[in-house]
């Protein structure tokens, strides 16, 4: 549901307005998200999501999605009012603790990346 508003506010020229960096995070984040639907094998809601999040750490984007989730208005509503991504304190918290992983490499098996 986020990327789909996000790729139709892109469409309506609501993101080109955007700063560049939520652009480009926007931008990255609806590739990896739809190249994760778009595969040929079925691993459910939550094996995808899993997916989406161990490649955004081992890439590292995540930190910078999850602002970028954070402020999106489709969040508010799917998701109750104590949730993590409803919480800026606690995404900025998330944020600067995966931004402390930025020199460390992740390694991921190539049986779950395929």
């Amino acid at each position: 549901k986020a990327v789909a508003f996000m790729e139709n506010a892109d469409q309506i020229g609501d993101l080109q307005e955007a700063p560049e960096p939520l652009g480009l995070n926007c931008e990255s984040f609806c590739r990896y998200v739809n190249a994760i639907n778009n595969m040929p094998r079925n691993i459910g809601k939550d094996g995808k999501f899993q997916l989406l999040v161990c490649l955004g750490a081992r890439d590292r984007l995540l930190p910078q999605w999850l602002p970028l989730l954070a402020e999106c208005p489709v969040i508010t509503r799917m998701y109750e009012e104590n949730a993590l991504l409803r919480d800026k304190l606690t995404v900025s918290s998330l944020v600067a603790v995966l931004e402390t992983l930025h020199d460390f490499p992740i390694t991921l098996e190539s049986s779950l990346t395929k």
